[in-house]
């Protein structure tokens, strides 16, 4: 009886503890099981965190957020964005837009200045200029291209041209007059010919010299003589010259062809068809013009003829001289010469 029931108690005893056991292992359980719900929820959310950096991350490498912005990587006082892959630093891009914008109001500055000093600097080159172009017309070096055909190296060619062409135009035309036909009055026609040179040369230049004697009487000015000393003065006189050398072809060199024509005539009474020779006219009137244009020229051109010797310098024998002989017996054309230092401009012909 003992033996059984001592079976029976083992068997309570087991069945207590066995219980006991499963109930403690229940526990533990239960107990592990509510620590891990907390770290499963946050193992759950480290997850979705790791799963939605790289998108924000992916946004800020481009540079942008999905609202097309640039996306704040520093939000401090001193804020920094991220854009085209790099930092920007807004502070530092606000001081390069002054600085953008100070340049362009220096450039406006700068730009009115240089205009400014283009302004003077043509000021300056337009005196210089005029300064200048009076020194050239003043001097006796420099010709003035701007006359054209009045410059005096196309008036010597002129001169030239009126002994080789416009001179046999005219001594064939008193050819054909019947008073001027005999053989005996051939040498008259060669000094009629010459002697129209010789005066129209004479009168451009005393009409020129009247006209500078009544400009000054008109405007008060001074003699020659104190010209010299007065600045004011010689310059007056300097343009008065100039005027009438700019305006060769507007003067009206009538007067002067009908005082030649008169000294002609009186001279050579005899002779009444000259009055009809419209060839002979001719040639007066263009003596007289070349004869005014060399005259207001500067320095002045006039003829020579005076010479009993020749020199080859200044003159070239006709075809009937004779080349052995230095003596001179006539003048067929003057020597073009200037006034004030004698330079021959053209050769005269003449017989020896």
């Amino acid at each position: 009886m003992r033996f059984s029931e001592k079976l029976l108690q083992l068997a309570e005893k087991t069945t207590v503890t066995g219980g006991l056991s499963e109930g403690s292992s229940n526990s533990r359980r239960n107990k592990r099981d509510s620590r891990s719900v907390p770290e499963s929820l946050e193992a759950t959310n480290r997850h979705s965190l790791n799963n939605s950096t790289p998108d924000i991350r992916s946004s800020q490498t481009n540079g942008s957020s999905t609202s097309g912005h640039p996306v704040p990587v520093n939000m401090t006082s001193n804020p920094t964005y991220v854009t085209n892959g790099a930092p920007v630093n807004m502070k530092e891009v606000q001081g390069l837009k002054n600085e953008v914008r100070q340049l362009k109001r220096e450039l406006v500055r700068m730009r009115e200045l240089i205009g400014q000093y283009e302004e003077r600097e043509q000021a300056l080159k337009d005196r210089l200029s005029e300064q200048a172009r009076r020194q050239i017309d003043k001097s006796e070096r420099f010709e003035d291209i701007t006359m054209g055909t009045n410059r005096p190296t196309q008036l010597i060619q002129c001169y030239g041209y009126l002994y080789t062409q416009t001179r046999v135009d005219a001594l064939d035309s008193l050819d054909s007059l019947p008073e001027l036909a005999d053989s005996q009055v051939n040498r008259l026609k060669g000094k009629l010919i010459f002697s129209v040179v010789v005066l129209s040369f004479r009168c451009a230049q005393s009409h020129y010299k009247r006209l500078q004697t009544e400009a000054s009487k008109l405007l008060y000015l001074p003699s020659t003589n104190q010209i010299q000393n007065d600045p004011i003065v010689k310059e007056m006189q300097d343009t008065i010259e100039l005027y009438l050398r700019k305006t060769v072809d507007r003067f009206d060199t009538q007067a002067l062809v009908k005082e030649v024509c008169s000294q002609i005539y009186s001279t050579l009474y005899d002779y009444p068809t000259l009055k009809t020779c419209e060839p002979l006219r001719h040639y007066i009137e263009e003596c007289i013009n070349l004869a005014w244009k060399f005259a207001v020229q500067n320095p002045p051109v006039t003829i020579e003829f005076d010479s009993a010797d020749f020199d080859s310098s200044k003159h070239m024998r006709f075809h009937t001289s004779n080349p052995d002989s230095v003596d001179i017996q006539a003048y067929i054309w003057p020597c073009l010469v200037e006034t004030q230092t004698g330079h021959c401009l053209h050769k005269g012909v003449v017989i020896t």
